[in-house]
């Protein structure tokens, strides 16, 4: 099993560890997520679907040896993840900009929606780069230049 690890590994670009590494960090999203806003307002099932299962597409082609177009679908489900969340959320962030206009502070949850929404924007920005990325040492048809 581990020599089947390291012989999976070993032709392996940095791109893949950066696409591998933006996977876990979308797991942790939703994760986070989930912890954060359970019984809350802002808690929506498309935003915990779409974070959670996000990393199951670049795992399964990345084991089929097309990491790019997993990255590309990891991707574009954790932009959409992003979006649900920043259309469910506007309405609270909107409230507690005039609310620190006004009292000069944030509540606790508002720093909780900004930082899942950081991580979740950040996980698609990397998704998105290591899908243009070659991820395979030597495949052929890897690399969209030349």
């Amino acid at each position: 099993m581990i020599k089947r690890l390291k012989g999976f590994f070993k032709d392996k670009r940095p791109a893949f560890f950066v696409a591998l590494g933006a996977a876990f960090l979308a797991f942790a999203s939703a994760i986070v997520y989930i912890a954060l806003f359970a019984g809350e307002k802002l808690l929506s099932v498309p935003v915990f679907l779409f974070a959670l299962l996000s990393f199951l597409p670049f795992l399964v082609l990345a084991f089929f040896g097309m990491p790019r177009t997993g990255s590309a679908v990891m991707a574009g489900m954790v932009f959409a993840a992003f979006v649900f969340f920043l259309s469910g959320s506007f309405q609270y962030i909107y409230d507690q900009i005039n609310y620190f206009v006004m009292s000069k502070k944030f509540e606790p949850q508002f720093w909780s929606c900004v930082t899942t929404l950081v991580m979740l924007l950040v996980t698609a920005i990397l998704a998105n780069v290591c899908a243009w990325l070659p991820q395979n040492k030597g495949a052929k048809g890897e690399s969209y230049v030349g």
